[in-house]
């Protein structure tokens, strides 16, 4: 059976054309540290409180930080500070554009899992995100995976790639300003 590359098959399920799917992706963080000293930080709410601001995103907002022996669960609020297309503040409000990011980091495992729940427009975006930490020789690394999708006929997979860009550039910013604590 030969296939049209210029039109590959769709998978059943793959849903209408115009909608493309979740965006997923994986970005991986090194620290020139003991693999104990960066997960404590990233249980420190001071930590990403005193991040400074990115061309898409404010310093987050401490909302709340639970800690036991076994888990830091931490809520974040955070506002897209970005320029968007007119096309898309016909139908959001920028100034409306914060969610809470709450991630549960799990001290026994190494391992962190994270939520993003808009405070507005909750049916315009679901993003979620896992991250593995591991040690390796002279310092360890962050492996942060997730999934983006904004459920938008024509101009979501857009969107999608914007967040997903912004969300790298502060796990960039992120990094640089751990390995400024962790050694500093």
């Amino acid at each position: 059976m030969t296939t049209d590359t210029l039109f590959p098959p769709v998978a059943a399920d793959s849903g209408p054309p115009w909608q493309a799917g979740p965006m997923e992706f994986t970005l991986v963080q090194h620290f020139d540290a003991h693999l104990p000293d960066v997960i404590e930080l990233y249980g420190d709410p001071d930590f990403f409180t005193s991040l400074p601001p990115t061309l898409r995103l404010a310093t987050p907002e401490l909302v709340s930080c639970d800690r036991s022996a076994a888990t830091v669960v931490l809520s974040l609020r955070h506002r897209l500070t970005a320029e968007l297309p007119a096309m898309v503040t016909r139908f959001v409000d920028p100034t409306k554009l914060t969610w809470v990011e709450t991630t549960t980091l799990d001290l026994t495992t190494s391992r962190s899992t994270s939520i993003m729940q808009p405070d507005e427009y909750p049916e315009l975006l679901r993003a979620s995100a896992e991250a593995t930490f591991a040690q390796l020789d002279g310092g360890a690394t962050r492996t942060v995976t997730g999934r983006v999708e904004v459920p938008v006929p024509i101009f979501g997979a857009k969107v999608e790639g914007a967040i997903v860009e912004g969300l790298e550039e502060h796990l960039r910013g992120e990094e640089a300003a751990a390995g400024q604590r962790l050694n500093g």
